[in-house]
């Protein structure tokens, strides 16, 4: 006991406010002596800038200790701490002040899961071996895994190596996700695909298994495949984008300005057993095509994206009937059929030969049947196309829980499987004149018709207010001028108004005059407005139907349809300006208007009063009593109820912009909305639903057999007992 020292105060540090007395942790070092050799402490030690450091072999007493802080603070006054990043002997790594070492490597989204392990085991078990810290990204975060630790160099670089290792052997024995292929989109051999197709279906002399149409590829899809391909990233997929463009300088040396021709001939199957076939595909030959797909494939091997399954040379084949596309439509777990027949009979089909120019260019990811149909051929019948190996055209591969942004993995353990979607934000402009052509006259035309049947409800309905409060507001306006003239004592003599001495408010003629200019310009203008739009929606209907329906074709046609839609939407602007003023602008002003005429305001044609009281069987003055009763009813609101409403005249505005806003919107589907996260899953569940809807049974429904009464009759007669 005497040996040991117990100083009078040991250092502390806090961990989440509350204090700990700092214990000086020893290992053994491997020696035979049986005297213990104490070397260093095992536990991380911390670093603080007002206490010293614990590589000491026991606590020191406290003169000790008072002397190396007091040491310790001359060093520091010395020399200040500067948090400066300094490279060392290994590039990977980076100290600082000497103190820490810090490192960062990019670990793919899909195997941080692994990383982890269950409940973080397996990380935590590599951060106790390795003396460091592991922070890793989270699933939406795009960034590298840092390591830091503040005990030695070796500890970090022992964890890199062993994060390196786990990587490698993740992708080893991932599945293989995307695949680099040739289109082949010609007209000749979909055409002979399809024939090919239908022979199968129609033949009686093959086997009912080979009848299924889910079991053929879309026509759309068919491809070449020249490699295989492993895509976990961004990472990835940039270096990959950056290694196509120096392969395609090698492809370019490679053809030496001569076009590859590929001649697609005879059928044959990938399995040995006939009876038992899994994939049917279309044989493919030629030099040049052959040998581009060989120096493709190993290059993507030498540079790590593709497998070495064995083999200096590809098998190009077009895959023509496929049984996983069944057993993923029916959730089978396996699924073969009978092609016996079909490799006698059909061995030597043809399908075409076509010739490609360009080469490999990195496409998206995954590509629909829709998207290969209307995308222009010229830019996919010569380029590679990285796919997913999961064909999409399968029912069901689009599944939200199936397909993720990237492979991720659940409960520790690589799932992979999913296709990484890529979109282009910028939307091409010829697609986009051909979406405008094809929809914005339809659009335009909706727009026109929409706008003179709402002019002509609220115009007829204004029109029955609107010569009764034309003729009140003219015979007011010459009372107001008479009085005005006559120098009456109770009238404004200043045109403005005025409270006279009964408390009355009096109306100037210029107001009036403003009254009668309002009421006759929101008219006429509506009425010119419904006309305009019923002109221009007889005269735009037929050129509509004649584009659509393709009477009219030819660039000389389109032009001049661009020029007619040009036309309508300068009137829609137009049309705009008019709409806010006057016709919003009087909508808004009516309701005050007529409290004022007939309420608030003084001079009041009594006469005219009455008669629209009799006109419109109401009174302006009515009794509140009578009012509940229904035994009258209130002038004003049925008043204003029949006037243009201000909510109708917004509706026309928005009707009138909206061409405008189609346009905009088209734009702006095909730059960042179809591509967001939230369309793309509710696109993929709908395709997804659409695909497991299961049709209504026609050919099961039970139709009854007609009555025949004669023959129930014959029938009876005939089952009737015999009489004796």
């Amino acid at each position: 006991m005497d040996s040991v020292q117990f100083p009078l105060s040991a250092g502390t540090y806090v961990i989440n406010g509350r204090k700990y007395r700092r214990t000086a942790y020893q290992i053994k070092a491997a020696t035979d002596d049986v005297t213990p050799k104490f070397e260093q402490f095992e536990d991380t030690p911390d670093v603080y800038d007002d206490e010293p450091s614990a590589g000491c072999l026991a606590p020191p007493g406290l003169p000790a200790l008072k002397k190396k802080i007091a040491k310790a603070k001359e060093v520091k006054e010395a020399k200040p701490e500067s948090n400066s990043t300094q490279p060392t002997e290994d590039e990977r790594i980076s100290v600082i002040d000497g103190k820490k070492w810090i490192a960062s490597i990019s670990v793919p989204v899909c195997f941080i899961g692994k990383l982890h392990g269950m409940n973080r085991r397996a990380l935590n078990a590599l951060e106790n071996d390795t003396q460091c810290r592991v922070k890793t990204p989270r699933r939406d975060e795009n960034k590298p895994c840092e390591i830091s630790s503040i005990v030695r160099l070796e500890c970090v670089q022992r964890c890199l190596d062993r994060i390196e290792i786990f990587v490698d052997d993740a992708k080893k024995t991932a599945r293989v996700t995307h695949f680099v292929a040739l289109p082949c989109d010609q007209h000749e051999v979909q055409e002979n695909f399809e024939v090919f197709k239908q022979l199968v279906l129609d033949s009686e002399h093959f086997d009912a298994s080979c009848k299924n149409p889910q079991l053929f590829t879309k026509s759309p899809r068919l491809h070449l495949t020249l490699s295989v391909v492993c895509l976990f990233d961004d990472v990835d997929l940039q270096r990959i984008t950056e290694s196509f463009k120096v392969i395609e300088e090698e492809i370019k040396e490679i053809m030496n300005n001569k076009p590859m021709i590929a001649d697609i001939q005879g059928i044959d199957m990938m399995n040995d057993d006939p009876s038992q076939v899994s994939v049917i595909y279309a044989k493919v030959s030629g030099e040049k095509i052959q040998e581009v797909a060989n120096h493709l494939n190993r290059r993507l091997i030498e540079l790590g994206f593709a497998k070495n399954e064995g083999g200096d040379e590809v098998k190009l084949h077009m895959t023509l009937m496929n049984a996983r596309y069944v057993a993923q439509a029916e959730k089978l777990k396996k699924f073969t059929f009978d092609a016996k027949k079909i490799l006698e009979d059909l061995k030597e089909s043809y399908f075409g030969t076509f010739q490609l120019t360009e080469i490999c260019k990195l496409m998206p990811a995954m590509i629909n049947t829709m998207e290969l149909r209307d995308s222009p051929k010229s830019n996919r019948s010569s380029q590679a196309v990285i796919d997913a190996k999961s064909d999409s055209s399968e029912k069901g591969s689009e599944s939200p829980r199936s397909l993720r942004d990237y492979h991720r993995g659940g409960s520790g353990s690589l799932t992979g499987g999913g296709a990484i979607v890529l979109a282009n934000n910028k939307p091409d402009m010829k697609k986009y004149k051909q979406k405008l052509d094809s929809r914005l006259g339809v659009v335009l035309l909706m727009c026109l018709v929409t706008i003179f049947v709402i002019l002509g409800i609220y115009g007829t309905m204004h029109s029955s207010v609107h010569d009764e409060l034309t003729v009140y507001v003219n015979r007011t306006h010459q009372i107001a001028s008479e009085l005005k003239n006559a120098m009456d004592e109770n009238y404004p003599k200043e045109n403005q108004t005025n409270i006279d001495k009964h408390g009355r408010v009096w109306m100037t003629v210029e107001e009036l005059e403003d009254y009668a200019y309002l009421i006759e310009k929101t008219n006429s203008t509506v009425w010119n407005l419904f006309f305009w739009n019923l002109v221009l929606s007889i005269f735009l209907f037929p050129i509509v139907l004649a584009i659509h329906l393709g009477w009219i074709a030819g660039n000389g046609a389109k032009l001049a349809y661009r020029v007619v839609l040009l036309i309508g939407l300068l009137f829609c602007i137009a049309q705009f300006l008019h709409l806010v003023h006057p016709v919003f602008w009087g909508a808004v002003r009516f309701p005050g208007m007529l409290d004022r005429l007939f309420l608030e305001a003084y001079p009041r044609d009594q006469y005219h009063i009455d008669s629209i009281q009799r006109r419109f069987a109401c009174e302006f003055k009515p009794h509140d009593t009578l009012v509940q009763l229904d035994l009258q009813q209130p002038c004003i609101p049925k008043m204003k109820n029949s006037l243009l409403p201000t909510y109708s005249t917004l509706l026309l505005i928005f009707i009138d912009l909206f061409p405008f806003l189609f346009g905009a919107f088209i734009y702006a589907w095909s730059a960042w909305i179809k591509n967001s996260n939230v369309v793309r899953t509710a696109r993929q569940r709908v395709e997804l639903n659409n695909s497991r809807r299961v049709p209504f049974p026609t050919h099961n429904v039970y139709t009854p057999p007609e009555r025949n009464t004669k023959s129930i009759g014959k029938q009876e007669e005939s089952t009737a007992p015999e009489k004796y």
